[in-house]
């Protein structure tokens, strides 16, 4: 993918401004945001996480196979680190949640995607704050991507975190950063 394909997204005036207009008001939707930012989530596994698969003592969501949801590929059943900061977000999160299954609040599972409501209007804020992607959700994961790279300078690693091929990581979550040319002399 082109790198004027990448989202283009301000991350951290998008991280203060979702806090300050979600966190208190639409705290599924904030829940919904911070998985898909911070932990490079699918909106599948997102829809479905059970707080089964979270392992807040050790920091960690699992995305495995549950009786609800098949990951989307072999090596989308992995483990994601969580930060401090995304555990003590979860912590105060589920003491506000009557959910006892399901992270999100949502419909029936057999007809997906669950949390219509938290996905509408998560989508609804990304749009009015300037991500206005087809799949502004999606967004969110691409730029998860392309910040892990940044960090790690490792396209594995980055293929790791978001549980992809490196392959798939590299043209559609990070981007070609620079011209790749072969000079012989």
């Amino acid at each position: 993918m082109p790198p004027e394909q990448l989202p283009k997204i301000n991350v951290s005036d998008l991280i203060l401004k979702a806090a300050t207009d979600m966190k208190d008001t639409l705290p599924d939707s904030y829940t919904a945001f911070v998985l898909s930012l911070f932990c490079g989530m699918r909106r599948a596994e997102i829809d479905f996480l059970t707080w089964d698969q979270v392992d807040l003592t050790d920091g960690h969501i699992w995305i495995r196979r549950t009786e609800h949801f098949t990951p989307k590929a072999k090596n989308s059943d992995s483990r994601i680190d969580l930060t401090k900061e995304v555990v003590d977000w979860l912590e105060s999160y589920k003491k506000l949640t009557d959910e006892k299954i399901f992270v999100l609040p949502g419909g029936n599972p057999l007809y997906p995607p669950r949390c219509k409501m938290v996905f509408r209007h998560l989508l609804k804020w990304l749009r009015s704050n300037g991500v206005d992607y087809v799949q502004a959700l999606h967004a969110l994961r691409k730029e998860a991507g392309s910040l892990m790279f940044a960090q790690t300078e490792s396209i594995d690693l980055t293929a790791e975190f978001l549980r992809n091929d490196a392959r798939v990581a590299l043209e559609h979550y990070v981007g070609r950063k620079g011209r790749l040319e072969l000079s012989i002399h």
